[in-house]
């Protein structure tokens, strides 16, 4: 098809799939090309085929190494790990309806390694020494504290004292089952004497003991079958499992699962979080340290609780989550969606009322009628062995009793409903039927209710989300789109691989998980589109190599004189050093002045002097961070964890030793469980503490990470390419230059631009790096907040005698007041100065990408040039046949190049053109370069013409 007439690829989905076609068919030439290059007889006599060999292998790992990282949020017993199994299409992830069953980190991965036939394989990641031996630290000490309160609470009935202490029962429990030691022994020793003592369990885990107190252990398992691999994985991740035999999960950190699932084929990898209010405490941690690194999020509500409107919002996503959800863009429908799990736990008696639609009620009715069918055919019967006898049959669930008034109908309802058969066998098997009808009616009832509820969720699931939205006054195109709600029944789900239809779901459409995996598939693909592109500029490069080899002696165009070309090599060499200083304002220096102008914080640049500057400055967001404090400290009054049912105890306020069990968690949450009279309640000082943060500054990481960060890539990419193209015009314009090495130069451009291509794709993954780092180092504030705080709820909680919890209260206010604002300071400081350091990584390997040798794009481009200039030489000799590549091999080669170049022309005549975006204005101006100047930044780049099989354009 004629260039000008090809149909454009405007559709994303087939856009990604033409790319992935075309980019699995070329790994497949580069295989062929592979194979051919193993050849001692070809090898031999190509010049660098180990730098190719390693570049072939580098597109491979970057191939494996791209994920999708989809964190699934919910506390336990909310069908976390029934959704899981749905998604994957194996039940390798266990449930359980009481108690946290996840109790690591568990990731779950495609699996590109089946050698041998294992379908399933994992990789266990232990905790290290000195992290178990901190949780044991944590133990010892809460161990120690309700000793200390056991005289004021035991006896208590309205204090958690019971219930803390089960909590610490069931740790030691835990530590037995790994240790193999005694109840006894682990009470009386140390930290280091448990370790120490440790069976052969620990010691498998801990193999060089305290020598090696930071790393940590790893185990490899690998299964052909489902059963078997649930068997190797439950010992690791199960906490509910209650087999006598040693359990490894409480010192497990992570779990990667590799599973041939579909779901996971395109780099989408789920991530399954422990909940972060499970009983024990390092699971909340674990759960809050892998947020920052989530690249969407499905968040899991139970049908019943979606439905409350009074608990839902915060149940659904904390304020917490909402903010840290909005500060990173993610408040939109590509970003997270909310799963509704369990919609088929309901009753259907109270259709009629709870759900009047007209087929529902047509339902109801038509059901009504076969069951009081049914009935009198029963009560009939029981006529027959008992005249004049009233039945007094109970009537059937969802059955309307008949009245005075319905009995005219009777006589027409018999003879409609064939009940008037006297013969035995023909009432058994009428009865039969009218008892299938029954149950497929029933089925078909339950649907329509499960539809309506599933419509009145999505209603109210909307809602809810945007009343926190509004509470944290979030960006008005985040309140707006949060629109994706998917009603799912996992459990039906997978009954529904094994058979047909079930009671209430037709077919798998109905139970949801399709609609969700269609979710999944579509998020994807912006993903998979930049991975493409990647990967074919990659491929294109490697074969670009390939076929220069074959090319040594093919050229008709004059020879040039040494002169000449020694002329011509002081000419390259200025001809580069041009392009490097081109690139490096226009690609590294611009990228320095984007990310250090994103004022994540304030408004403060990322470079070493304006923070060093601005260092003790306090500015209006610490400001609005204490304002925000100060609310939090009122409100900390009434949070009475030890508040019973006696009216009185709901105006005492908050003891403050409960910091000390949070502290225990690094700050994590408190947790009380629900017992008799009192429901669940959570205490988290610091994640009030955190959230005042960045109530202060929110406004300012999310202008800089999500409006001016959005446009970086796109600006950068557009910048280089103008240089890139201004360049190669004025290379092939130079008329300085031998018309013949020009002519040869415009012939082999092609070449050039899939090296620069990949360079910049590859500044791309590192600006890609770089946001996802700074998520990551937005923790290091909680660490200044935990150190901050302690002092005041330690002094507070050594308050003793009269008006103790008055006493208190001042205390922890004195604090704040004296040390909050260095508190607020220190930890933007801190995460500023981190900032600072990844922006300055990122452009040294962005500077690493152009200069470094011999891989670097700067060098790969010369060394390009240098070999047409070489061809051109008249001092070039043309190998004897001993010395050079057989003709067969060059065949081979000649034959998978012009493979690919075909396959690939056909798809790239149909891509969308690229036209570069033009640059706003930034605010600091006089620190911007002025070299691209607004005329040259708006100028339309054509889409590259590729060589046909035969070279030509």
């Amino acid at each position: 098809m004629p260039e000008g007439t090809a149909t454009v690829l405007t559709d994303m989905a087939e856009l990604v799939d033409e790319k992935e076609k075309v980019r699995a068919f070329g790994q497949l030439q580069l295989q062929h090309l592979e194979t051919v290059f193993k050849s001692k007889a070809v090898r031999q006599f190509i010049e660098g085929i180990e730098d190719w060999e390693d570049n072939l292998k580098t597109l491979k790992t970057f191939q494996n190494e791209r994920q999708i990282l989809i964190g699934i949020w919910g506390e336990t017993g909310l069908g976390k790990s029934s959704l899981i199994n749905a998604l994957l299409g194996y039940r390798i992830v266990p449930t359980s309806q009481s108690s946290a069953c996840t109790a690591a980190v568990c990731i779950f991965g495609y699996n590109n390694d089946t050698a041998g036939g294992n379908k399933f394989r994992a990789i266990i990641t232990f905790k290290s020494w000195d992290t178990v031996k901190t949780e044991l630290d944590a133990l010892k000490k809460e161990q120690a504290d309700l000793e200390d309160m056991r005289s004021l609470f035991e006896n208590d009935p309205t204090s958690d004292f019971s219930g803390q202490y089960a909590e610490v029962e069931r740790s030691i429990q835990s530590i037995m089952s790994w240790s193999g030691l005694s109840d006894a022994f682990i009470r009386k020793s140390s930290p280091e004497q448990i370790l120490q003592n440790a069976k052969s369990l620990a010691t498998d885990i801990f193999p060089n003991g305290k020598a090696d107190n930071t790393g940590n252990h790893q185990e490899h398992i690998v299964a052909a079958s489902e059963r078997a691999f649930i068997r190797l994985l439950r010992q690791y991740v199960d906490s509910a499992n209650k087999s006598s035999a040693p359990k490894y999960w409480p010192l497990v950190e992570k779990v990667k699962a590799f599973v041939d699932s579909p779901i996971l084929r395109n780099g989408i990898k789920l991530v399954d979080l422990p909940g972060t209010s499970d009983a024990f405490g390092f699971r909340g941690e674990i759960a809050h340290s892998y947020q920052d690194r989530l690249d969407k999020v499905i968040v899991v509500t139970p049908a019943t609780r979606a439905a409350d409107n009074k608990a839902a919002a915060d149940f659904i996503l904390s304020e917490n989550q909402t903010t840290q959800l909005d500060m990173d863009g993610m408040l939109k429908d590509e970003s997270i969606c909310v799963v509704v799990t369990k919609i088929d736990s309901m009753n259907c008696d109270t259709a009629e009322t709870e759900f009047p639609t007209h087929d529902i009620v047509e339902k109801v009715d038509v059901l009504a009628e076969i069951e009081d069918a049914l009935a009198e055919m029963e009560q009939h019967g029981n006529m027959v062995q008992d005249d004049g006898e009233d039945s007094k049959n109970v009537p059937l669930a969802g059955r309307k009793r008949a009245n005075a008034d319905q009995a005219t109908c009777r006589a027409a309802k018999k003879q409609r409903l064939g009940s008037g058969n006297t013969d035995t066998n023909g009432k058994q098997e009428r009865m039969d039927e009218l008892q299938y009808q029954r149950d497929f009616i029933r089925s078909e009832l339950k649907y329509l209710c499960i539809q309506e509820r599933n419509k009145e969720l999505k209603r109210k699931i909307k809602e809810t989300l945007l009343d926190p939205s509004k509470r944290i006054n979030v960006a008005e195109e985040s309140v707006v789109a949060v629109s994706s709600v998917y009603p799912v029944s996992s459990e039906a789900f997978m009954e529904l691989q094994k058979t047909p239809s079930i009671d209430g779901f037709p077919d798998v459409n109905s139970t949801g998980i399709p609609d969700l995996k269609a979710w999944l598939y579509r998020i994807s693909l912006p993903y998979r589109q930049e991975w493409a592109d990647a990967d074919i500029h990659h491929i294109q490069v490697l074969i670009d190599a390939a076929d220069g080899w074959t090319q040594a002696n093919v050229t008709d165009l004059p020879r040039l004189s040494k002169s000449e070309v020694v002329s011509l090599q002081v000419r390259l060499d200025g001809l580069m050093k041009e392009l490097g200083t081109a690139i490096t304002s226009s690609v590294r220096r611009k990228l320095q002045q984007k990310l250090s102008h994103l004022e994540p914080l304030r408004k403060s640049s990322l470079t070493k002097v304006s923070l060093k500057r601005n260092l003790g400055k306090n500015g209006k967001e610490t400001q609005m961070a204490m304002k925000n404090l100060r609310r939090f400290l009122e409100a900390w009054k009434v949070k009475n964890h030890w508040a019973g049912t006696r009216p009185s105890s709901k105006e005492d306020e908050t003891h403050w030793s409960t910091y000390q069990a949070c502290v225990k968690r690094h700050g994590g949450v408190f947790k009380r469980r629900a017992r008799r009279t009192q429901p669940k309640a959570e205490i988290h000082w610091l994640g009030d503490v955190d959230l005042s943060f960045w109530r202060g500054h929110k406004d300012k990481w999310r202008t800089g990470f999500t409006q001016k960060f959005s446009t970086i890539k796109k600006t950068i990419h557009s910048s280089g390419l103008v240089a890139f193209k201004k360049w190669v015009e004025s290379l092939h314009d130079d008329e300085g230059m031998p018309e013949s090495f020009r002519e040869l130069m415009k012939a082999n451009t092609y070449k050039l631009d899939h090296l620069f291509d990949k360079y910049m794709t590859d500044v791309g993954e590192q600006i890609n790096l770089f946001e996802k780092d700074a998520r990551k180092e937005r923790g290091i504030v909680q660490r200044y907040f935990s150190s901050g705080m302690r002092p005041g709820f330690e002094a507070a909680a050594r308050i003793r005698g009269k008006q103790i919890k008055e006493r208190q209260s001042q205390v922890v206010q004195k604090h704040v007041e004296a040390d909050g604002v260095q508190m607020f300071r220190n930890a933007r400081n801190a995460l500023e100065t981190q900032l600072a350091k990844l922006h300055r990584g990122t452009s040294k390997e962005v500077g690493q990408l152009w200069m470094a040798p011999k891989k670097g794009c700067g060098g790969r481009i010369r060394a390009e040039m240098l070999r047409v200039l070489k061809r051109s030489s008249i001092s070039f000799l043309m190998p004897s046949a001993g010395t050079m590549m057989t003709d067969d091999a060059k065949a081979q080669i000649r034959t998978i190049v012009i493979r690919w170049r075909t396959t690939w022309h056909a798809v790239h005549v149909r891509l969308p053109r690229f036209v570069p975006v033009e640059e706003d204005i930034d605010s600091n101006a006089e620190e911007v370069d002025s070299e691209n100047e607004e005329g040259d930044m708006s100028t339309e780049v054509q889409v590259k013409r590729e060589p046909d099989e035969v070279g030509s354009y």
